[in-house]
């Protein structure tokens, strides 16, 4: 017999608006344009403040925006705690 359940497990997940406003906060300590982020990253200054405003940012951008930045993904990435369902069954 198969039995089915359902669980509530904690997770991360992406807090763009987060993400966007530490985006923010690095360019500006540091002094660094806009117009600069998007040539090195070959994209437009309406992307870079579009991600600013909480927009998705592809993985191979944050990569290249941290090396740019000089900062690590963490200090880039912000998370937020939410609760994920899941289905398991046993044997």
């Amino acid at each position: 017999m198969v039995e089915f359940g359902m669980h509530e497990v904690p997770s991360k997940a992406l807090d763009m608006k987060a993400t966007g406003a530490a985006l923010r906060a690095i360019r500006t300590k540091k002094k660094i344009k806009v117009g600069d982020i998007a040539r090195h990253l070959n994209t437009s200054s309406q992307s870079i403040y579009n991600w600013e405003n909480g927009e998705m940012i592809k993985l191979d951008h944050i990569v290249a925006l941290c090396a740019f930045l000089g900062v690590s993904v963490d200090q880039l990435i912000k998370t937020k705690d939410e609760m994920v369902v899941y289905c398991d069954y046993d044997d």
